[in-house]
């Protein structure tokens, strides 16, 4: 699952100043959060916020990632795919 979030504020500028939508966060669901954060921080570089046996969060360039454990985890399918169980793609803007 994807989740959007918008900040007060973006690099000093108040929010009622922008005309854009900056993401600032990324909430991942998946079944191990720590091995993620690990995949993530060697893709894009980045700080290693926080890890527990539920969630873990880094600081990559551009906007935070936190990875959150779901049980179960059921990964998504492509389109047109038959899966087992229904899962809905949300976006939460």
């Amino acid at each position: 699952m994807l989740r959007w979030a918008l900040a007060d504020s973006v690099h000093g500028v108040p929010s009622d100043d922008r005309d854009e939508l900056h993401v600032v966060g990324l909430s991942l669901d998946c079944p191990d959060p720590s091995a993620l954060v690990a995949f993530y921080l060697d893709l894009l570089g980045g700080e290693l916020l926080w890890q527990n046996a539920d969630s873990a969060g880094a600081q990559v360039p551009g906007a935070t990632l936190v990875a959150q454990r779901v049980t179960p985890y059921i990964p998504p399918t492509w389109p047109g795919r038959p899966s087992f169980t229904s899962t809905s793609r949300l976006v939460h803007i």
